[in-house]
């Protein structure tokens, strides 16, 4: 019994080492964005930005004054549409007395009901948004992200020059005060590693709906549809038909930045949104890539009835287990973290990672039960 205990845990930390070397080698492959790229005007590339948005008002603001202070917006003249997602602050008015010819306010004035339920809110005021989009090209943020000042110049830059059709790009959080804060930075950088490495490798296609870009025919939602998922949706409909038109931006210009939620309620809650999004995802390797840190994450917390029943040679392979994924995480993020200057939340890697042992499992299993959860005040599934 015990060499099978030993075997499935050489087996499982072997697999999950060769994910994080291949992810770390793809990453490295990602050419940056050369400063030289002479690839015509911005002005003359049009963009219509979206931002669906409900119950915003601490957030919206800031986040139009980042787009509107952005080098060259004079010449782009982006059309910036700002949904409203039935908020119940005062997120339109703030939108409206927004002293910009770019910006405009659509609301969604939609309900369900027994026989129509709308469950995907986001995915129709998105549906809304790009209804009256005049430009091809759209760029889409959440509404609390901010925009570095050359975030417009730089995406035009890159769409113009790859004829792209999607465009995945980073997120940060900021600021990070403390443990929980810091967990979060190191949990989504390493993400945004894995998102590059994926589109890089063209083995998987995942995207943040926080800061991405695509062609506006490309996104067609169903207000029905599983409320979270209009990023992954949307990236994986362009790679049916172009993968070859899909790129992850690796440029420090194109990162937006965003404040990580203040709770570990919030946390679960928003983790298992974002769990949600396994059922859109039919590629058997990015099932696999997804599989195996779930898998490792089990397997350390499987050591602890082995202790009981094995002693002392399940300790020792637990020890040998929590080492290595330690060496190898620490490797990953130090790698992740320097890219995106995020290099104070190395200071808190040691308890982040043995919470993301737990993170992983935990949320991995409830994620195949939990069918409902809470957003933005909402029950949605």
């Amino acid at each position: 019994m015990f060499v099978l205990y030993f075997s499935i845990v050489i087996l499982v930390v072997c697999a999950y080492c060769y994910l994080i070397i291949y992810i770390l080698n793809q990453w490295a492959a990602i050419e940056s964005i050369p400063d030289n790229t002479k690839d015509g005007d911005p002005s003359l590339s049009g963009v219509s930005i979206i931002i669906p948005a409900r119950n915003e008002a601490e957030n919206i603001i800031s986040c139009l004054k980042s787009i509107l202070s952005n080098d060259g917006v004079e010449n782009i003249k982006p059309q910036i549409i700002v949904v409203d997602d039935h908020s119940i602050d005062n997120t339109a008015q703030l939108v409206i007395d927004v002293e910009s010819p770019y910006v405009q306010l659509l609301s969604l004035n939609i309900d369900g009901n027994n026989s129509n339920p709308i469950n995907a809110y986001k995915k129709a005021a998105i549906s809304l948004g790009l209804s009256q989009c005049k430009y091809d090209y759209v760029i889409q943020f959440d509404a609390d992200t901010i925009v570095p000042k050359e975030y417009l110049k730089t995406i035009i830059k890159y769409k113009n020059e790859n004829k792209a059709e999607f465009l995945a790009a980073p997120v940060k959080f900021y600021p990070c005060d403390n443990l929980l804060h810091h967990f979060q930075q190191l949990d989504i950088l390493g993400m945004m590693a894995v998102t590059g490495a994926g589109i890089q490798s063209s083995k998987w296609y995942m995207a943040n709906g926080a800061n991405m870009s695509y062609r506006k025919n490309n996104v067609q939602f169903s207000p029905q549809d599983l409320a979270s998922g209009d990023d992954v949706y949307t990236i994986q409909k362009v790679a049916e038909e172009k993968p070859e038109s899909i790129f992850y931006i690796k440029d420090a210009k194109a990162v937006v930045t965003t404040a990580p939620v203040k709770s570990y309620g919030d946390l679960y809650q928003q983790r298992i949104r974002w769990a949600t999004k396994n059922k859109m995802m039919p590629n058997l390797t990015m099932q696999m890539m997804m599989g195996v840190p779930f898998i490792n994450a089990l397997m350390m917390l499987a050591h602890i009835p082995m202790m009981i029943v094995f002693g002392m040679p399940a300790i020792l392979l637990f020890l040998f287990h929590l080492m290595v994924k330690l060496m190898i995480d620490y490797i990953f993020l130090k790698e992740i973290t320097t890219h995106f200057d995020a290099h104070e939340s190395m200071r808190y890697f040691l308890p982040a990672n043995l919470m993301h042992i737990v993170y992983i499992a935990c949320i991995g299993a409830l994620s195949f039960f939990i069918k409902d959860y809470k957003w933005k005040g909402r029950t949605v599934r």
